[in-house]
């Protein structure tokens, strides 16, 4: 009977915590706009986005292709992003980009897959006020993997995630975890 709840708890726990967590950050809210700023070894920014306070919280994501290297983990790529509103800097972030070929990605004799991919949270804001937002993303170092492509996905109405769920959903997990060892 515990091993029965210990495993319907690790199963919750892990629905309501981390996956719950990744969904709100990654999936909720509207795409308005998805836009590819690096393509073809040129960097197509900045970009353009209409954005008003009805459309809060606004989410900034990064989907990245690589040309992956045999067998290790890429050094990250450090691309640096911020906005502008009416020529003002709303902010600055830093973000970091890395990628591993799955190993079922891998083929024979350790050849990597044409490509591989990673996306990225960079950014989640409020807009002050209505009208056009310019999105400028750039390269702040030497990449180590070689870039393919960079899209931006911008959602509106995105939701932020509660960390209490997180932290619930854990405990549920590791509550369930110990029940299935005991």
């Amino acid at each position: 009977m515990n091993k029965m709840i210990g495993l319907s708890l690790l199963i919750t726990g892990l629905l309501i915590g981390p996956a719950y967590y990744a969904y709100q950050l990654y999936f909720s809210g509207k795409v308005i706009t998805q836009s590819t700023v690096y393509s073809s070894g040129q960097w197509q920014s900045p970009m353009t986005v209409s954005l008003t306070p009805a459309m809060n919280t606004v989410s900034i994501q990064a989907k990245a292709w690589f040309k992956p290297k045999i067998g290790k983990q890429h050094q990250n790529h450090y691309l640096a992003q911020c906005i502008n509103a009416d020529g003002q800097i709303l902010w600055q972030e830093r973000f970091q980009l890395s990628g591993l070929p799955k190993q079922d990605q891998m083929v024979k004799n350790n050849v990597p897959p044409a490509q591989t991919s990673a996306t990225v949270l960079i950014h989640q804001f409020q807009a002050p006020t209505s009208g056009d937002y310019q999105l400028i993303i750039s390269a702040t170092e030497q990449a180590d993997m070689p870039l393919q492509n960079l899209d931006i996905v911008v959602r509106e109405q995105a939701q932020q995630p509660s960390k209490n769920t997180l932290i619930g959903g854990a405990l549920a997990a590791l509550v369930g975890l110990v029940l299935l060892v005991l």
